[in-house]
C-alpha cells in the first residue's frame, strides 16, 4: 500500500475535509500554553467625583473581563456604551454593572463581548439606566480587560 500525504478530497480546508472519528476508548489530551504577545490590555482608574465620562477604546473591541470595587457604603453602578465618542450617563446604556455597598465584581468573558463602535462607560449612584447621579472621590475602583 503506498501513502498519499494529499487530501482525499483535494482541498485544504477543514469544511472539504474528510472528517476524522475518534473510537470512545481514545483519550486526547492537551495543555494551554501562554504566549508573550495577543493577549488583553488592560485598563484601570480609581474614580473622580462625578460620571467619570471615559472611552477605553474609541472602536471596534471586545470587553474580556473586569475587576470592580465599590468603596461606597451603598450600591454604585458603572454603565458600559458601545460607542466611541464620549458618553453621557444616564442614556444609551449598552449594559451595566451594579456593585453592591463595600463588595467587588469580578468577571472574566475569554470569548469576549462585542462593542461595534467603541468601548465607554460611565459610574453613577442610582441603578436605573437613566440616573446621572456622580459618584465621590475614589469609590470605584475599576480594573477592564479588552481587545
Amino acid at each position: 500500500m503506498a501513502y498519499n500525504p494529499n487530501n482525499p478530497n483535494g482541498q485544504a480546508t477543514a469544511a472539504n475535509s474528510a472528517p476524522v472519528v475518534l473510537a470512545s476508548n481514545v483519550v486526547v489530551t492537551g495543555s494551554l500554553v501562554e504566549i508573550a504577545t495577543g493577549g488583553a490590555t488592560m485598563w484601570h482608574t480609581a474614580s473622580a467625583a462625578g460620571t467619570n465620562p471615559t472611552i477605553i477604546k474609541a472602536g471596534a473591541g471586545k470587553v474580556t473581563g473586569w475587576y470592580i470595587y465599590n468603596a461606597n457604603g451603598t450600591a454604585r453602578k458603572v454603565a458600559f456604551h458601545n460607542t466611541s465618542g464620549t458618553p453621557q450617563a444616564g442614556t444609551a446604556v449598552y449594559f451595566s454593572i451594579p456593585i453592591p455597598a463595600l463588595s467587588a465584581a469580578n468577571c472574566p468573558f475569554p470569548a469576549g463581548i462585542d462593542f461595534s463602535s467603541g468601548i465607554s462607560l460611565t459610574t453613577t449612584t442610582g441603578l436605573a439606566d437613566n440616573d446621572s447621579g456622580s459618584v465621590a472621590l475614589n469609590d470605584l475602583i475599576i480594573n477592564i480587560l479588552y481587545k
